[in-house]
């Protein structure tokens, strides 16, 4: 897979309970890339969503599949960030699951769309 076909930049967050004095602090960390803008090179795939039952009622989900190099240490329930073209910050994703792409050397993380929910993000 060639790295032109990688045109998105995107920050990839782990989760950590560490608190201090015993209170629990639930925050995402930064993992950073070598790069200076912590970010990681990858690709958004086709975005998609259905439908999910909760509490008897109907729930629309919708996310996408982020292609990264396998090198990528994405965290299994890590958030990825995508940035837009201005550094800014674009949409959120939950990470679902993280699979292996064989003979491509890349990883398929499927995120699941989370702008609504509040993440505590840490640089």
């Amino acid at each position: 897979m060639s790295l032109a076909l990688r045109d998105q930049r995107a920050r990839i967050y782990a989760y950590t309970d560490q608190g201090d004095s015993g209170v629990v602090a639930h925050l995402y960390a930064v993992v950073p890339s070598p790069d200076p803008d912590q970010a990681w090179w990858c690709r958004v795939e086709e975005p998609g969503g259905h439908e999910l039952t909760v509490g008897q009622g109907a729930e629309h989900q919708s996310g996408a599949v982020i292609a990264f190099s396998a090198e990528v240490p994405v965290p299994l329930n890590g958030v990825v960030v995508l940035l837009r073209p201005d550094g800014s910050t674009g949409p959120l994703y939950r990470v679902a699951s993280v699979s292996p792409r064989r003979q491509v050397g890349e990883i398929a993380v499927t995120g699941v769309f989370a702008d609504h929910a509040v993440y505590t993000l840490v640089d």
